[in-house]
């Protein structure tokens, strides 16, 4: 006798989500385009939703930036993306970029201890906030504002001082050391990466996760930009990790996994993108992050949700 119990359940479901992730990661490497703005588009697509037409922004010539400019913003970015948007985030970094290259005409890790040690940064960051618009509204009034603000600062003050302490002021040379040590010891592989962000204060494995799915599936991610690497260098992809979040949680909930397995543990996730995308598990963070946004975006149903397993 063959039993279909909730173990065949959960399977299916992950099965039909791999199409979709490979319909994805298909269309972004035709298009050259970032998975989640595909993933994005294809999941509205199969839901049957119009997206809400997004108010065009004017494009600002941008200053042009040293490769250490670059390199220390990257890695600013990664750690103020937390508790708040993400676009909010990459833009209260590029204010901060703007107002201390202003002042002192370079953007260096020491400089930003300097403004610590003065008691200035903060003030700085808030002013920021303030000053920092996503789609006409102030940064300041998101969500979560005042918590970034009284945490996060500090990791990019104890980052900018290692980088000013172990990498001589060059956040370049923080990329440097992966690129060596994948090249005389080791494989350019995910857990390589993800052990390189985790020494950073304020980089916790959530966010590594986040930096080591990219750097798989993207050529022109900031690790190649600035090393002699390419993506071909890297090895071991089936070692990816998907980033676990409140999106994921909810949406694997809306599928009924987390209700018929128990899922509460980060093993628990792990194993179901593993299923899901055992090529790149990392991956299928695409799918179910997106979804989640969009659940939460225009309110839907678990209907939805269930119609969209029902196309596969």
């Amino acid at each position: 006798m063959r039993v279909k119990g909730e173990l065949f359940e959960t399977v299916k479901i992950c099965l039909k989500l791999r199409k979709i992730v490979e319909d994805c990661v298909k269309k972004s490497k035709e298009r050259n385009q970032y998975i989640f703005s595909v993933a994005h588009e294809v999941l509205l697509e199969r839901l049957g939703i119009e997206e809400k037409e997004k108010e065009e922004c004017e494009e600002i010539e941008e200053e042009k930036r040293s490769k250490e400019e670059e390199c220390l913003l990257y890695i600013l970015g990664v750690i103020s993306d937390q508790m708040i948007k993400t676009e909010c985030a990459y833009e209260l970094i590029n204010t901060l970029y703007e107002k201390i290259r202003s002042e002192f005409k370079e953007f260096k890790p020491s400089i930003i201890v300097e403004l610590n040690s003065e008691g200035r940064f903060s003030d700085i960051i808030r002013e920021c906030f303030n000053e920092t618009r996503i789609n006409g509204r102030s940064c300041a009034a998101v969500k979560n504002a005042e918590k970034w603000i009284r945490q996060v600062p500090k990791y990019i003050v104890q980052t900018c001082k290692k980088l000013k302490e172990k990498y001589n002021d060059n956040a370049c040379l923080f990329f440097e050391e992966i690129a060596n040590i994948a090249k005389e010891n080791l494989e350019l592989t995910p857990s390589l990466i993800y052990l390189a962000f985790r020494m950073l204060p304020g980089i916790g494995p959530k966010k590594a996760s986040m930096v080591v799915r990219d750097v798989t599936i993207d050529e022109d991610h900031e690790l190649f930009k600035f090393t002699e690497l390419n993506l071909s260098d890297v090895k071991k992809k089936y070692f990816t990790k998907i980033p676990i979040d409140i999106h994921v949680r909810r949406v694997l909930g809306k599928l009924g996994i987390s209700r018929r397995l128990r899922i509460q543990y980060d093993y628990d996730y792990q194993a179901i993108a593993e299923i899901i995308y055992p090529e790149n598990p990392g991956m299928a963070d695409a799918i179910l992050w997106s979804l989640g946004r969009i659940i939460n975006e225009f309110k839907l149903s678990d209907k939805y949700v269930q119609r969209l397993l029902r196309q596969c």
